[in-house]
């Protein structure tokens, strides 16, 4: 079950492929905007989304898990990798730019 926005559909003239268009009498319709792919592809990217890392547990009590010290920690943990790795190659790649415009 997801909650997606309504989706416009545009009249055009021109010749489409089947899974983005709906014919209709000799013109056909197009939706237009990112979601030209099927519901249930979507419904399934959703499912291994949140089958990831601790998704199902954040799904079934997610009060729970924002209060869980323990998770709490592993996430400050990953998020101060995450930030020292950006800075790292932050750092690398200005210096890579200062050392070609020098030359």
């Amino acid at each position: 079950p997801s909650t997606l926005p309504q989706q416009e559909v545009s009249i055009v003239d021109e010749p489409a492929m089947q899974h983005e268009k709906k014919v209709v009498g000799r013109q056909r319709k197009r939706r237009s905007g990112m979601l030209l792919f099927p519901e249930r592809e979507l419904d399934r990217h959703e499912e291994l989304f949140f089958g990831l890392n601790e998704g199902a547990r954040i799904i079934a009590d997610f009060d729970g898990m924002r209060n869980d010290e323990a998770s709490q920690e592993q996430w400050q943990n990953e998020r101060q990798t995450l930030t020292a790795d950006w800075k790292r190659k932050q750092k690398s790649a200005s210096q890579k730019r200062a050392k070609k415009f020098r030359r």
